[in-house]
């Protein structure tokens, strides 16, 4: 499985994640622990903001 467009992120406590997921449905995956805070840092799946940087190189021959 992969990513997709229609795909999205709940993150919540043992206490609360029931009541934020009851409309999702399956295919799903459950991340649990202290892996789940690592998710900012490797979220290369949403659309990037007007902030993000970018850099353009062009390749000129001599």
């Amino acid at each position: 499985m992969g990513t997709s467009q229609q795909q999205i992120t709940v993150v919540g406590t043992l206490n609360s994640i029931l009541d934020k997921t009851h409309h999702i449905k399956n295919p799903a995956m459950i991340v649990i622990g202290e892996v789940v805070k690592m998710r900012e840092n490797i979220n290369w799946f949403t659309e990037q903001t007007i902030e993000s940087e970018v850099t353009l190189t062009q390749i000129t021959s001599t």
